[in-house]
């Protein structure tokens, strides 16, 4: 990422898939990663090490590698699942400003905590999921459902509904199910008009 490129981006400002980090303070360092776990949970995103919240490019003081190698160690040592190969950290000069830029890959196969927390990026806000929060991701992602927007859900795959009264049983193949507001699960038994569960 060249100079141009980083102006154009803090241009945009911060959003659901960009964070902002004034310093290399420790805790600068700490938000940046819990914004970096939120995003690897959600839809992706960059963290911008240098920049203060209103846009303006502070940069870096002191040694640029070994603060790569410090956010690196953290990056190895402080998730699980580990996301090495879902990130890439590198560093970019802007006139007297140096700016460190950590890219981050989604991935929605896996719930991934930092420092046992896990978190999720709302607008621009990073955020901590309760228990329950979690306890609901995690039953999402075992059923393959998919929140693709906010309180919409897709399912794709192998489908399988059962019938909780009569013992229907449909076996389909690869289909997209589509529900605004709750998971896809109310569907009705064309046997008895029971609900459905699908799997």
């Amino acid at each position: 990422m060249d100079c141009n490129d980083l102006t154009e981006l803090i241009e945009r400002g911060e959003s659901t898939n960009l964070e902002f980090k004034e310093g290399s303070s420790t805790s600068s360092l700490e938000d940046g990663l819990k914004s970096a776990c939120a995003f690897v949970n959600t839809e992706g995103g960059i963290v911008l090490f240098g920049v203060n919240d209103r846009g303006d490019k502070s940069g870096i003081t002191g040694n640029i590698d070994e603060l790569k190698q410090k956010i690196s160690n953290k990056i190895k040592n402080g998730f699980i699942p580990n996301i090495t190969d879902l990130v890439y950290l590198d560093s970019t000069t802007c006139g007297a400003s140096t700016i460190i830029f950590l890219r981050v890959e989604k991935n929605d196969t896996a719930i991934y905590t930092y420092k046992d927390h896990v978190y999720k990026r709302v607008g621009s806000t990073t955020v901590r999921l309760t228990l329950d929060e979690v306890i609901r991701l995690r039953k999402k992602l075992e059923s393959g459902i998919k929140e693709i927007a906010p309180n919409i859900y897709s399912k794709t795959g192998p489908s399988v509904k059962k019938c909780q009264n009569c013992g229907y049983q449909s076996i389909s193949g690869f289909e997209s199910i589509l529900s605004i507001g709750a998971p896809p699960s109310d569907k009705k038994c064309p046997e008895c008009g029971g609900k459905l569960e699908i799997s």
